[in-house]
């Protein structure tokens, strides 16, 4: 573990027309959400760089400030929406050294400081030595009861579905280039709460952010190490 070397990840488009546009720089905290979620990285002496992937001059110049931080300029082919997020990871690893990473999205304002350091005791507990698994993501559970159509009637039993929610992913280049993906084929999972997955992907979870960030003091179970 003494040459053990962990990078963070954080892709930042300009645009997101489809969704909620240039959600990456609406205010949040007095400041731009991609300056938000930069200094949220910071924070983690576990991370020796943070690499941002982005086409954003904004983003480019601001990432000048600290030597920690190390900019991918991101080509024109790898812009838009239909562009997987696979895809634009393989393109930071072609040009960047390391063996192990952990990828954050930059629209995931809420989740705290407690998940992302315990994500990352999971990554170093459980992936570093190799010998189970290969990858680890973040995910959310859902558990429900369903009524059924057929008989007309409520289904007693409680099936529960998992959801890939995308805040999270750690591997490592070896899993990536063998895979082309973040997630292997021997992945483990890590449970994030469920108001910690709101995604800027609407005006009115903008706003639900901004409402829950202010008064996160009424979630303590949640928030007890800040957002």
């Amino acid at each position: 573990m003494s040459n053990f070397h962990l990078t963070a990840l954080l892709p930042i488009q300009k645009e997101f027309p489809h969704y909620l546009p240039n959600r990456n720089f609406l205010p949040f905290n007095e400041k731009p959400m991609y300056q938000y979620m930069i200094e949220k990285l910071l924070k983690f002496d576990q991370f020796e760089s943070i690499v941002i992937n982005t086409d954003s001059e904004e983003v480019k110049e601001y990432c000048k400030w600290n030597g920690k931080l190390r900019v991918i300029d991101r080509p024109k082919h790898l812009i838009g929406e239909d562009v997987k997020s696979d895809q634009i990871t393989a393109y930071t690893l072609e040009k960047i050294s390391g063996e192990h990473f952990i990828e954050i999205q930059s629209f995931n304002p809420l989740v705290t400081h407690f998940t992302i350091e315990s994500f990352i005791k999971t990554y170093i507990d459980y992936l570093v030595p190799g010998e189970y698994y290969d990858s680890l993501f973040s995910m959310q559970r859902y558990e429900w009861r369903n009524f059924d159509i057929d008989k007309m009637e409520m289904n007693d039993a409680f099936p529960f579905s998992i959801i890939e929610n995308g805040i999270l992913h750690g591997f490592n280049r070896k899993t990536f280039l063998k895979n082309r993906k973040k997630i292997g084929k021997m992945a483990t999972l890590y449970d994030v709460k469920e108001i910690e997955n709101t995604l800027l992907d609407s005006e009115t979870n903008y706003e639900l952010v901004k409402l829950v960030f202010d008064n996160q003091d009424k979630f303590p179970a949640i928030f007890h190490s800040g957002v």
